[in-house]
């Protein structure tokens, strides 16, 4: 159940309740840097500040089947 900030109050969402795109960008965001991390882990990628490479051509291109 969340919370309402101004009011302290709990309230319920519905269930076709979706989020604020705000809030969705950042989660996607999340998820991205997630996989990426998984992916560089495992040798398929690297990466550093503003670049990123491919390592592992076949193994990326086995993940987009």
């Amino acid at each position: 159940m969340a919370t309402s900030r101004r009011m302290r109050r709990p309230f319920q969402l519905p269930r076709s309740y979706q989020p604020h795109p705000v809030l969705a960008v950042a989660s996607a965001g999340a998820l991205v840097s997630r996989v990426m991390s998984k992916w560089k882990r495992e040798g398929i990628i690297d990466s550093g500040r503003r670049w990123t490479a491919i390592v592992d051509e076949d193994a990326l291109a086995d993940l987009a089947m």
